[in-house]
Order: C-alpha cells, then structure tokens, then sequence
C-alpha cells in the first residue's frame, strides 16, 4: 500500500510560531501540472490546506 505525505508541520529557526505545510499537483493546460505548496501558520489539516490552495490558485 502506498502513502502519501501531504502535510508537515515543523518550525523554521529564527521563527517561532510553528508552520503547517501542505502541497498539490493543479492542473494546468494540455496535461501538464504544477506542485503548489501552502503554507499556513495555523495548524489546518493538509486536506484543509490543500483545500485553500486550490481555490485561491482558481483566482
């Protein structure tokens, strides 16, 4: 069975809020696609994250 790891939450030195990190593949014309990644300083869930990408990469 094959997993996927679609959320990370880590912190950054320097910075001390904890980040949550999550990534996707959108669609782009003519087959091709394009790894986006959200970062949220929220603790969302990757699907809630990817969720926000999506629509915020629609516009």
């Amino acid at each position: 069975m094959l997993s996927y790891l679609t959320e990370l939450k880590t912190a950054l030195t320097g910075i001390e809020v904890p980040l949550a990190v999550s990534w996707f593949w959108l669609k782009r014309s003519e087959g091709k696609r394009k790894l986006r990644f959200v970062v949220s300083t929220y603790s969302y869930s990757g699907v809630y994250l990817v969720r926000l990408g999506r629509q915020r990469a629609r516009h």
